[in-house]
């Protein structure tokens, strides 16, 4: 009879005692960043800045990490992980920093800063994470810590966005920002002992430029491992853009929730809750059959697709944010499904370079179609808009069916 989840990560937890540690202070300084993500966007809406603010806002926080991730591989090599992680904490501090001048300066170019460098870290240090956990667990381990990364990931969300929204109604940006800072300092501490207390852990250094991925002598499974995350972004992008904005346009705003939380934010919530219970429930589902399973990704496109259009439909706001929770809980084991497969189906020297390519490609797809989808609802209505994405979903899945059937009866070229 399996142990109870929670069970099996505590031994999870207590068996990788560097991931454990890396873990808790990650979680600390994301939570920080939250704070001063949300303290930047109160104060673009406090002056009142124009859309083109906002729009870069959303880029500032995605492209750099796109371009990062796809020059990995001039410098991936460079640097042990150990290096990586802890100039990534000092450059942060950096960008907020920044970040903090530009507040104080009342300059709106350099209140984005920390977006973008942070954006740039998570491109370039996407290849070390990869390593360090392709190294860290066992192929048995795989399925429980993808489960155990994208719950805390969730708790992080959830959490951060919560204790943001509190401290911004009750203490100054400034206070944020500092509180951020020493969220910074504490992870920069812990990094520097766990490199040293679990050197081993934290020495390999990924495989340098000359390493390439050969599309057709992948298997049917790699292939489709790589192409999940894209399909992924190119909906999930789309409706997180539109999601709030949708709601706003449902004249919900006189409702009130208490503080600062608006209906926009209760349903930013609830998605997150969504992205919690994901892995929950994927706890209980064959996870490594579902990986190699060639419908699942098609499947589960088409239904997220289909909660965002029914949503876009209804005017009620407790249905809205009940189908929100389930779009994105069918989302999350997804989006888990393609992290598990990554690291089960590579190895240690190809784990690195799919990690580049997957945080480029996820984010690029992810930012083309979040921008053209803004451009659409211009033209059209949320309504219309959400209906061609669903019909371009089944579009897709028919076409992934048909695909990776025939990926599947070619042997890999050697």
């Amino acid at each position: 009879m399996k142990r109870r989840l929670f069970q099996r990560i505590y031994v999870l937890l207590r068996t990788h005692p560097s991931f454990s540690g890396w873990l808790a202070f990650d979680t600390l300084s994301t939570i920080g960043s939250l704070m001063t993500n949300l303290a930047v966007y109160g104060t673009l809406e406090r002056v009142q800045a124009g859309s083109t603010w906002f729009t870069l806002a959303y880029l500032s926080s995605t492209t750099p990490g796109v371009l990062a991730a796809f020059g990995a591989r001039y410098y991936r090599a460079k640097f042990t992980i150990a290096q990586a992680l802890l100039l990534a904490n000092v450059l942060s501090s950096v960008a907020l920093l920044i970040t903090w001048l530009g507040y104080h300066e009342g300059n709106l170019a350099l209140l984005l800063s920390s977006n973008l460098i942070l954006s740039l870290l998570g491109g370039a240090t996407s290849a070390h994470l990869a390593l360090y956990f392709k190294r860290q667990f066992q192929s048995d381990e795989i399925s429980l810590f993808t489960a155990l990364d994208t719950t805390v990931f969730a708790i992080q969300s959830l959490f951060g966005t919560l204790l943001a929204v509190v401290l911004f109604a009750l203490i100054s940006v400034n206070m944020m920002i500092l509180i951020d800072a020493l969220t910074f300092i504490l992870q920069g501490i812990a990094l520097w002992y766990l490199t040293h207390r679990f050197a081993s852990d934290f020495a390999a250094t990924p495989a340098p430029s000359t390493q390439r991925l050969v599309f057709k002598a992948l298997s049917a499974q790699q292939k489709q491992v790589l192409f999940m995350g894209p399909a992924l972004a190119l909906f999930g992008c789309a409706f997180l853009s539109l999601g709030p904005a949708l709601v706003s346009a449902q004249h919900f705003a006189s409702m009130q929730f208490g503080l600062a939380f608006t209906p926009v934010l209760v349903f930013t919530l609830c998605r997150t809750l969504g992205q919690l219970l994901g892995p929950v429930i994927a706890h209980y589902l064959p996870m490594q059959r579902l990986t190699q399973s060639f419908w699942m990704t098609p499947t589960t496109l088409v239904v997220f697709c289909s909660c965002y259009y029914i949503i876009a439909e209804l005017s009620n706001l407790t249905a809205i944010l009940v189908l929100v929770i389930a779009a994105h809980i069918v989302s999350n084991i997804l989006s888990m499904l393609a992290f598990d497969g990554r690291l089960r189906f590579f190895d240690e020297t190809q784990a690195p370079l799919v990690a580049s390519l997957s945080h480029s490609f996820n984010m690029g797809v992810g930012t083309i179609s979040a921008l053209m989808i803004s451009a659409l609802v211009g033209i059209v209505s949320f309504q219309a808009a959400f209906a061609g994405l669903l019909i371009l979903s089944v579009l897709l899945a028919g076409i992934w069916m048909i695909g990776f059937t025939r990926f599947k009866t070619v042997k890999p070229r050697a």
